[in-house]
């Protein structure tokens, strides 16, 4: 895929519409755990006007079992990460780079984005970014960021199995693929949260979680959204495949993306690159 064209502006303006900001406020807020999959026909539409549609067959070995055995070499990379720790007057910088869907009522597109976020322990913080022609630079107050819920989450494997199932039981997708989306979720919140940042307990803890999800596909060696290499694991419901993609020497996530996997060929639809992250002393700091 190209790169991202927008780049994040030098001064931010609030967007204008308060429906557009309370949508980019959800996304940089990371409560994605419920992931419709109900734009599948809106980006196979898109795709087919754009000429994006690319006629290439699923590429072979896409065994369970070696989804699982990747799964656990990531764990154990994760394992011998260095722990970080993030003081009560720090914060965590993340940037992300997307192509986002967002929808006017049945008219979906799918726009380019750029985020940033500065996030302290005490889930206040900054937000700023770009999404399609809108930009935008918020400051939040303390627990806006809802760091509350994810002190909560347990390092143990087996706990962390019985946490992530409870969670995915409340969506209404099948409860398999909805814990492999649970589990993105807490990698990537791992990326950009002080109270799950570097903690090498959790990520390998999440990775021997996801090694034993009967459905989980291998992808194998690809590129995330902005072109970076990596290896990527997947799961299929519904006639998408949600891919997670790694660096294999680190394990930390490089990106996500929805494909939808209609009549034996693949259509790219939304993804996030996770770009840049690490502990800075001020929302307005940079790694």
């Amino acid at each position: 895929m190209n790169l991202v064209e927008e780049r994040i502006k030098q001064s931010f303006s609030p967007i204008e519409l308060s429906t557009d900001l309370a949508s980019i406020r959800a996304l940089a807020r990371r409560r994605r755990y419920v992931r419709a999959v109900s734009f599948t026909t809106s980006i196979v539409a898109l795709a087919l006007v754009v000429g994006i549609v690319v006629p290439a067959l699923l590429p072979a070995g896409h065994e369970p079992s070696a989804a699982a055995d990747t799964l656990r070499q990531l764990s154990e990379v994760a394992a011998k990460q260095p722990a970080v720790t993030v003081g009560p007057d720090q914060y965590v910088y993340s940037k992300i780079q997307a192509r986002w869907e967002t929808c006017e009522g049945n008219d979906c597109v799918l726009q380019q984005a750029v985020q940033e976020l500065w996030i302290a322990p005490d889930g206040s913080g900054r937000m700023a970014g770009s999404r399609g022609s809108n930009s935008y630079s918020e400051v939040l107050g303390r627990g806006e960021f809802n760091s509350d819920d994810l002190t909560k989450v347990p390092t143990d494997v087996d706990a962390l199995r019985s946490f992530i199932r409870e969670r995915a039981s409340k969506a209404d997708q099948p409860l398999d693929y909805e814990m492999f989306v649970v589990v993105g979720d807490l990698l990537r919140e791992s990326f950009s949260s002080p109270v799950l940042y570097e903690s090498p307990q959790l990520r390998s803890a999440l990775f021997e979680v996801a090694s034993t999800l009967p459905g989980v596909e291998l992808i194998g060696d690809t590129t995330d959204g902005i072109g970076r290499p990596g290896i990527a694991v997947g799961y299929t419901e519904g006639g998408i495949r949600h891919e997670l993609i790694f660096d294999p020497d680190t394990s930390a996530i490089l990106g996500d993306r929805d494909v939808s996997v209609r009549s034996g060929g693949t259509v790219p639809g939304s993804w996030s690159a996770y770009v840049e992250s690490g502990v800075v002393s001020s929302t307005n700091a940079h790694p």
